[in-house]
């Protein structure tokens, strides 16, 4: 969220090539993929719901689990994604 704003979104005028765009793009994807790692971490860790303290148990990472997809099921970022899994 905090990228977004640092984006002016000159991007739209110029089309997609424009570098600041590219470039808080990719930082994007980084930390989405950083916090992707954490979720699939804690959830070997902790178990996903099935069990007391798992991780769909707590608060906050019903939060996080909600992020997560969102970001996941971006165009750019779910491409790339599926490409380093596979």
């Amino acid at each position: 969220m905090i990228l977004m704003t640092f984006n002016d979104y000159s991007d739209r005028l110029m089309g997609d090539d424009a570098k600041s765009s590219v470039i808080l793009s990719e930082i994007d994807f980084f930390f989405s993929f950083i916090y992707f790692l954490e979720f699939v971490l804690k959830i070997i860790g902790m178990g996903f719901i099935t069990e007391k303290n798992t991780y769909l148990r707590e608060g906050w990472n019903l939060i996080d689990f909600a992020v997560i997809i969102s970001t996941f099921f971006q165009k750019n970022n779910f491409k790339k994604i599926m490409k380093i899994l596979i």
